[in-house]
């Protein structure tokens, strides 16, 4: 169940002014499916500046909104090793006890 709103009435009518001048800045949404939805939005009228592209931490498509702010759109990495990257739920993250019963040294 949502809980109360974010914000009181008169922070949401400043933050609503700002997003219509375009001065909201970046901003980020998470997709799990960003070929599908990509191409979901791009149907339905959205003007991407980027079309999909793989980088280090995920795939990333770029546009923006009829005010002027601009939006990443992304699915983020899975991690192909417990040693590197970057996971759904953030970076990999290996318990020091399974590194270094697995040979890891500090130095």
């Amino acid at each position: 169940m949502p809980g109360p709103p974010a914000m009181d009435p008169e922070s949401a009518a400043m933050m609503k002014k700002l997003v219509a001048k375009g001065a909201l800045g970046a901003g980020v949404l998470r997709t799990d499916d960003i070929q599908g939805d990509y191409r979901t939005l791009k149907d339905r009228g959205v003007e991407f500046l980027q079309e999909p592209r793989e980088r280090p931490y995920g795939t990333e498509a770029l546009f923006r909104d009829d005010s002027g702010n601009w939006f990443s759109f992304t699915r983020r990495a899975r991690a192909t090793s417990p040693w590197s990257g970057t996971g759904a739920d953030g970076p990999a993250r290996l318990p020091a006890a399974r590194y270094f019963a697995a040979g890891g040294s500090i130095g």
